[in-house]
């Protein structure tokens, strides 16, 4: 009962409205707190006097809390960057963050004067960036896994030393991951439309094995599958010998079956 009770009180607490944190805790100072289109957007401040913003909606866990205190604290601290805001959007999963650099040095240039958007991070089990960047009048998507700095940087340098070279290669790659996306989705629907054809063939089947006196009648699946093999190994045996080939093989159905399955799947029809 006590770690149930316990279990409760984490729940409980860890799934907490930012509003309610105690942000003085972490030396946080709380400048403004807006409401903007139902959701909360609060203005804050840490000791070493660097602003940022969390936009949020409803509550969610402490964590995210502290996972933000984390990563504004990591971005901060890039020597080559000098942030003029960086906010946090509390997402339904994980973090987005937007980040307006004042100055963005690399090798001695400041490539913030490419990105007129600032750059896009998400956080969920990694961090990933995804956003662009403007050279030469060409826009180059800048997208992928967070790994280091050094790797990050050198993203960005291989962008704006040649940015239609690295348009034109992150095009070719989207269009690769569409086609490939496209021929899953055909393949998927090729898989649906053949099932929905062997489901109207079988039907056909039923419908039409019909006799004397006697309605509709299912033949075995596993005996029209036999058959169909079969046949597509000794495509060239008469009927009347493919007949008795069946026979050898213990393939119990009747000639006006056999007909069926022949005309349904190889289209040999009675002359």
């Amino acid at each position: 009962m006590k770690r149930f009770v316990f279990s409760l009180t984490i729940i409980f607490f860890s799934q907490i409205p930012l509003s309610a944190f105690d942000w003085a805790r972490e030396n946080i100072l709380v400048n403004k707190t807006e409401n903007i289109n139902g959701k909360t957007q609060l203005e804050l401040k840490d000791a070493s006097n660097r602003f940022f913003s969390v936009k949020y909606h409803g509550v969610f866990d402490s964590l995210r809390v502290k996972k933000i205190l984390i990563l504004k604290d990591n971005f901060y601290s890039w020597k080559n960057m000098s942030i003029r805001s960086i906010k946090f959007f509390v997402l339904e999963k994980g973090l987005k963050i937007v980040i307006i650099p004042e100055k963005f040095m690399v090798k001695g240039k400041n490539y913030g004067s490419y990105m007129p958007a600032g750059m896009v991070f998400y956080f969920l089990k990694n961090l990933r960036f995804n956003f662009r960047m403007i050279k030469d009048s060409v826009s180059m998507k800048i997208k992928g896994r967070f790994i280091n700095k050094p790797e990050f940087f050198m993203l960005l340098e291989n962008a704006v030393s040649n940015p239609l070279a690295f348009a034109n290669r992150l095009n070719f790659h989207e269009r690769l991951n569409t086609l490939n996306s496209q021929l899953v989705n055909l393949k998927v629907k090729h898989y649906k439309l053949l099932k929905d054809f062997e489901f109207l063939r079988y039907a056909f089947l039923t419908l039409r094995n019909t006799g004397f006196l006697r309605g509709p009648r299912k033949i075995n699946y596993k005996v029209i599958m036999k058959v169909v093999k079969l046949r597509m190994l000794n495509p060239k045996l008469s009927v009347d010998n493919f007949e008795k080939l069946l026979e050898k093989q213990m393939v119990k159905l009747s000639g006006h079956e056999l007909h069926l399955i022949l005309s349904a799947y190889f289209n040999e029809f009675d002359n």
